[in-house]
């Protein structure tokens, strides 16, 4: 019917303006739909916008996407967060294949320990980036569930928050969240 692709056109338009705007849904898949339909609203799924003169407002859908179409754009926050610190992506990818090599191996059990070790810290290294990233996002998308529970999504406030498929929400976590704006 359109509500979905309304949606995504009137938060491009939000944060065309300036305005930071949190999208929330019950679910997963809604959530997902949404980023979908803001996402092409804003042209982030044309190569000819992205590379245009016009800066993009920053989305980040925080948590990992339930539809892989929405994992190909690449505004999961996990992804946002290895894209803003390509170092940590490296050391991550690193450290993950001389484990799986060690354990494969079944060799030298305090070697294993310090690359779990190691990678403990660069996994909370990018926990905090993907925090960083939706601190600071124009646009945020994210569950109901998660933004009640989730500081780095309730311990900001922005211009508007956009509410889909609210008939399927829970009314308090609707309240909490029309309370960040």
């Amino acid at each position: 019917t359109g509500k979905t692709r309304t949606l995504g056109e009137l938060v491009a338009r939000l944060a065309h303006d300036g305005a930071t705007v949190l999208v929330v849904a019950h679910a997963n898949v809604a959530v997902d739909a949404a980023a979908l339909a803001t996402a092409h609203a804003l042209g982030l799924d044309r190569p000819e916008v992205l590379r245009g003169p016009e800066p993009l407002p920053t989305v980040v859908r925080a948590g990992p996407p339930a539809i892989d179409a929405v994992r190909a754009l690449g505004i999961a926050s996990g992804d946002v967060a290895l894209r803003r610190r390509p170092d940590l992506a490296g050391r991550f990818r690193t450290l993950t294949a001389a484990l799986g090599r060690l354990q494969a191996a079944g060799t030298e059990p305090g070697r294993s320990a310090e690359l779990r070790r190691q990678l403990r810290e660069v996994r909370a290294e990018l926990r905090d980036e993907e925090r960083a990233a939706v601190a600071s996002a124009q646009v945020l998308l994210a569950t109901l569930p998660k933004a009640t529970v989730d500081a780095a999504v309730h311990g900001r406030l922005v211009d508007a928050v956009v509410v889909d498929e609210a008939s399927m929400a829970v009314p308090p976590q609707v309240l909490f969240a029309a309370s960040l704006a």
